[in-house]
C-alpha cells in the first residue's frame, strides 16, 4: 500500500465507545460535517487497494462503514452513499475540481469481528485509523520528501494538539518537533497554504488534505 505522505503525528489511543440504536436514532437528526483527515486517509486506503491490488471488495479492510453514510464535497455539496460499491466508484471519479472532504458524525463501523462501533468525532475516528495500521509518518519524513519536488512557502501555521502555531521557516518547524516530541499528540495542517514547486516558480495553493496527497503522490510522483 503506498504511503499518504501526509504531516501527521500518530495520535494517542482513546477508546471509541459504543451506543445503542435507539441513541443513533436520536442523534440522525443533528448530523454535524466535519472536514476529516481520517475519512482522507481511509478513503485513499480502499482507493490504493482497488487500484493497485484489484481488490475492489469490502472484505479485506480493516472495518467497513454501516450504510449509509453522508459524505461532503470541497465544493459545498453533499451526498448520502447507500454502500461500499457506490463508495468506491465515487472515489475512483474524484478529481482536484470535485473531491470528498467532509463527513457526516456520527456514524457506525463495523469492525474484523463483525462488531459495531459508533464513531462520534474525529478524535474517535483518527484512534479508529491508527489501530488499523493505516499509513501515518512523521514530520521528519515528509520534510525529507518534499525537498526534492516543491518547497513550502513560509510562514506556515500548523494545528499542534489542538493549538495553531506558525512558524516563519523550515528550519524552525523543525526545531520546534525536535525539542517538543514527546509531548505532540496530533499534527496537521492550517489551510490553505502554498507551495512552490521546484521546476516552477508559480505557487500553488493547497486547499485541503486530498490536494495535498494528490501533489506528493501525483505531481511528485512518490508512491
Amino acid at each position: 500500500m503506498k504511503k499518504i505522505l501526509f504531516l501527521l503525528l500518530t495520535v494517542i489511543s482513546i477508546a471509541a465507545c459504543s451506543t445503542s440504536d435507539d441513541s443513533i436514532n436520536e442523534e440522525e437528526a443533528n448530523l454535524q460535517f466535519e472536514k476529516s483527515l481520517a475519512l482522507r486517509i481511509n478513503l485513499e486506503t480502499i482507493r490504493d487497494r482497488a487500484i493497485n491490488t484489484q481488490a475492489k471488495g469490502a472484505n479485506d479492510l480493516c472495518f467497513n462503514f454501516e450504510y449509509p453514510i453522508n459524505v461532503g464535497y470541497n465544493d459545498g455539496s453533499e451526498i448520502t452513499v447507500t454502500d461500499f460499491d457506490s463508495l468506491l466508484e465515487l472515489l475512483l471519479q474524484e478529481t482536484v475540481e470535485s473531491h470528498i472532504t467532509e463527513i457526516a458524525f456520527p456514524f457506525n463501523v463495523i469492525l474484523a469481528d463483525d462488531t459495531v462501533q459508533t464513531i462520534t468525532d474525529e478524535t474517535e475516528f483518527q484512534t479508529l485509523i491508527d489501530d488499523c495500521g493505516y499509513d501515518f509518518i512523521t514530520v521528519a519524513e515528509v520534510l525529507a520528501v518534499v525537498d526534492d519536488c516543491f518547497t513550502i512557502n513560509y510562514p506556515l501555521t500548523l494545528v499542534v494538539n489542538d493549538e495553531p502555531q506558525t512558524f516563519n521557516s523550515q528550519e524552525e518547524a523543525e526545531a520546534f518537533f525536535t525539542n517538543n516530541n514527546q509531548d505532540i499528540v496530533s499534527v496537521t495542517f492550517s489551510y490553505p497554504f502554498s507551495v512552490t514547486l521546484i521546476d516552477d516558480t508559480t505557487p500553488t495553493i493547497i486547499n485541503d488534505d486530498f490536494e495535498l496527497i494528490n501533489l506528493i503522490t501525483n505531481t511528485c510522483s512518490v508512491n
